[in-house]
């Protein structure tokens, strides 16, 4: 009887070199191929006297998944192999190569050795060598297979000991497709992101360089200068819910275009402050604590109307709190014009036109004050009725023929020239 004192092993991989046992794999750094042999070591003693042993034997070796009895995982067989001075050294593998996959699980493996038709007991356990086979962390890789020719990471840098780039021959996906989860190169989309069924996103698809949906936002975006930022050689953002809601903002000379069924544009500052642009009926609105809508240019009008109907006004304003005003027209810093909420309109500067139509006015004052003002006598406004001018009236132009009521010393005075003119009702005349 012999004694097998203690079994080592050495190594989790075959060396560099090739050198020891007959058939070892010589695995250089370009070789990208998995290890599949372990160096072995043990320590044989004469039972009786515990000399070392000095033969050379037939050994089998055979892996198992548990101490005793269990599931055979692997076998080998090796014949006449020296044992100098107690000394056996061997490798595991070189003759049946060792499957990697026995050890994904991470289960304790079991080592059994039989030399001749001797079998050493108890059998030794297989730890962390072995299992570097499935490593749980490495640090630096230049090749992780998961079978077949595809379906790998690279590292495409020249030394494995420094950082480098990382290439994904197919898709790759990070968490659980059940709930949140990032996948890179799958199906019709570069990067897409699920956050649930009902928030999600994307970049890089066909036609589309951003894409999300949500039961809240979309696309958002928050910065000091853009929040959302797009160029496109037709749209710089374009964004559509069906074929009959849908905009974009900036495009060959329009700023902002959209269509809906209820409002092509809308915005909002917050509950009191919104407005749109394309309603039912309503071309714009606006709602504001300090102005509904409001608009300002440079060079042409802060703020335009066109309508080619011929009963319906082009410009409309009105203030629901009659004590206030209708309307307020300024130019510069002074008010230039007003309308009351009784409807009174007030300029504070002088009308001129080569002809004042007025089809019914009840009151129209040029200054405040009693006088100054053209009040219509008749009872109703919507008849035409006497005017009633409280000062004087010129028309014409005084430089060449006019004529002025209640003006001076006349009550009516008419002039063709400086030399030709008369007058009717004066002092005496």
């Amino acid at each position: 009887m012999n004694s097998l004192i203690v079994g080592l092993l050495l190594a989790g991989v075959a060396p560099k070199t090739g050198f020891g046992m007959p058939g070892d794999p010589a695995i250089g750094k370009g070789d990208k191929s998995v290890p599949t042999t372990i160096n072995y070591q043990a320590y044989i003693t004469h039972s009786s006297d515990t000399t070392p042993l000095d033969t050379t034997a037939n050994f089998t070796f055979r892996i198992y998944d548990a101490p005793s009895g269990g599931n055979l995982l692997w076998t080998e067989n090796q014949s006449d192999v020296p044992v100098i001075k107690g000394i056996l050294d061997t490798r595991l593998g070189i003759n049946n190569p060792l499957p990697p996959t026995i050890f994904y699980t991470g289960q304790t493996l079991w080592l059994e050795v039989v030399m001749g038709t001797e079998t050493f007991s108890p059998r030794k356990a297989l730890v962390s060598v072995g299992q570097a086979f499935h490593a749980q962390r490495a640090d630096t890789a230049d090749y992780l297979a998961g079978g077949g020719s595809g379906n790998y990471i690279q590292n495409q840098h020249a030394s494995m000991q420094s950082p480098g780039a990382l290439w994904i021959s197919d898709s790759a996906t990070v968490g659980n497709t059940a709930g949140k989860y990032a996948r890179l190169n799958h199906g019709n989309y570069a990067v897409y992101g699920q956050y649930d069924a009902n928030n999600f996103g994307y970049m890089g698809a066909n036609g589309h360089g951003v894409g999300g949906f949500s039961n809240s936002t979309g696309v958002f975006g928050s910065g000091n200068n853009y929040g959302v930022f797009g160029w496109g050689g037709i749209y710089g953002v374009y964004g559509q819910y069906d074929g009959s809601n849908f905009g974009y903002l900036g495009s060959n000379q329009v700023g902002a275009f959209g269509i809906g069924t209820l409002y092509g544009v809308v915005g909002r500052h917050d509950a009191n402050n919104f407005g749109y642009l394309g309603g039912d009926g309503t071309g714009a609105y606006g709602t504001g604590t300090n102005y509904g809508v409001y608009g300002q240019s440079t060079s042409g009008l802060g703020v335009f109307a066109v309508n080619n109907s011929a009963t319906t006004p082009a410009f409309r304003a009105r203030n629901d709190n009659t004590s206030g005003n209708i309307a307020d027209f300024y130019s510069g810093a002074n008010q230039r014009a007003y309308i009351t909420g009784a409807g009174d309109l007030y300029l504070t500067g002088k009308v001129r036109d080569t002809s004042v139509w007025a089809d019914t006015a009840d009151y129209a004052k040029n200054v405040p004050g009693p006088g100054n003002y053209i009040q219509n006598q008749h009872a109703s406004m919507q008849s035409p009725g006497a005017l009633w001018i409280s000062d004087s009236a010129t028309v014409g132009n005084t430089a060449g023929k006019y004529a002025r009521l209640n003006h001076g010393n006349y009550a009516v005075y008419g002039q063709y020239d400086a030399n030709n003119y008369g007058y009717i009702g004066a002092n005496g005349h």
